[in-house]
């Protein structure tokens, strides 16, 4: 299937997105010029806490070698599009 009959379908979801994306690495390295693209990586925190550790939908690694995190949302959410504690929320926002 190709990326355009992926969004148009109703019943398309975030796996979706994410399987098609991560067979499809280039989609995201051409359009926002990254150096590599890394698909559900584990992020521990690295102090004691009882909150779950992270696994963002994918971490591009920029042209200088720092990451960032991205997400992808459907925008008809049945819920909240925001989840998590206060703590991460903060971080979020920051």
């Amino acid at each position: 299937m190709n990326n355009i009959g992926l969004i148009n379908l109703q019943e398309t979801n975030e796996v979706d997105i994410t399987n098609y994306i991560t067979e499809h690495p280039e989609i995201l390295q051409y359009a926002f010029g990254m150096n590599k693209l890394n698909a559900q990586t584990l992020l521990k925190w690295q102090y004691q806490t009882q909150d779950k550790d992270l696994k963002p939908d994918f971490m591009p690694e920029r042209m200088d070698g720092y990451c960032d995190i991205m997400e992808f949302k459907m925008p008809n959410l049945d819920g909240k599009c925001i989840v998590g504690t206060n703590e991460r929320i903060c971080l979020i926002m920051l």
